[in-house]
């Protein structure tokens, strides 16, 4: 019952604030290079307290489940990546999917490295930066025009929004597709 009261807290203060930025990222990914890739669509919400990263089509389930009555959402997240935390901080809330979620807290800061290394993005001129965080190495290109120091999941503390992101081995890749 708990679990599903924090669950259940948790998808109500997606939809509560009025001010949230919401940024989409096109996530692509796979276990290995072995497999096809796995597509779908990722909502990172900023608000002025908040920061969630979920998946799409767990908010559409959400508001289906809304809609009927039913308090408990019927939909499994695939990628495993419901995030939220306070704004401007690295302790992540990560709800766990098996069966039932349950919450795990993590403090996951990350050490960038800065590279010169720029290009055009969709108008935006983004810089590039690496990191290792979860046993992988990771590429983002981020832009300082847009004066947000978040990015997709836990990757955050640049000083500018991250626009692409990926694992060296392409296992991972996450794209914004509309702010």
């Amino acid at each position: 019952m708990r679990k599903s009261l924090t669950l259940i807290g948790f998808l109500t203060s997606l939809f509560s604030y009025s001010q949230t930025n919401r940024f989409v990222y096109e996530l692509q990914y796979r276990r290995d290079s072995t497999e096809d890739y796995r597509k779908t669509l990722m909502n990172l919400d900023i608000s002025a307290k908040t920061v969630k990263f979920y998946d799409q089509t767990f908010a559409e389930y959400d508001s289906i489940n809304k809609a009927a009555g039913t308090t408990v959402s019927k939909y499994s997240t695939k990628t495993d990546q419901i995030i939220s935390r306070e704004i401007n901080s690295n302790k992540n809330n990560w709800f766990r999917d098996f069966f039932d979620y349950f919450v795990v807290k993590t403090n996951d800061e990350m050490a960038w490295k800065v590279m010169q290394e720029t290009k055009n993005y969709n108008g935006y001129l983004l810089q590039k930066a690496v990191t290792n965080f979860g046993g992988r190495s990771w590429t983002a290109w981020f832009s300082k025009e847009v004066d947000i120091n978040e990015g997709p999941y836990k990757f955050r503390g640049l000083p500018g929004l991250i626009f692409l992101l990926e694992d060296t081995e392409k296992n991972f890749s996450y794209q914004l597709k509309k702010m």
